[in-house]
């Protein structure tokens, strides 16, 4: 028996070229939990992190907090 697994290749690359683009992403790129929780952050977010004294699984201090969770999607 012969299958022709091409389309499933390709949606695979696809799939593992998705992944990679958070971190490819020029511009910063947050994963917030609703409460506040930093869960993922690119390396272009290095900066606006360190600004803010925080660390990834951690919340932020209280300033940058107020900020960051008024940016959050409403649920």
């Amino acid at each position: 028996m012969i299958r022709d697994i091409t389309n499933r290749k390709r949606a695979e690359e696809e799939l593992r070229e998705a992944a990679l683009f958070p971190e490819q992403n020029p511009s910063p790129v947050l994963r917030v939990r609703r409460d506040g929780l930093l869960l993922f952050a690119n390396s272009a977010a290095a900066s606006l992190l360190a600004a803010s004294l925080c660390a990834w699984e951690s919340r932020p201090p209280k300033p940058f907090a107020a900020w960051w969770m008024r940016r959050l999607p409403k649920a």
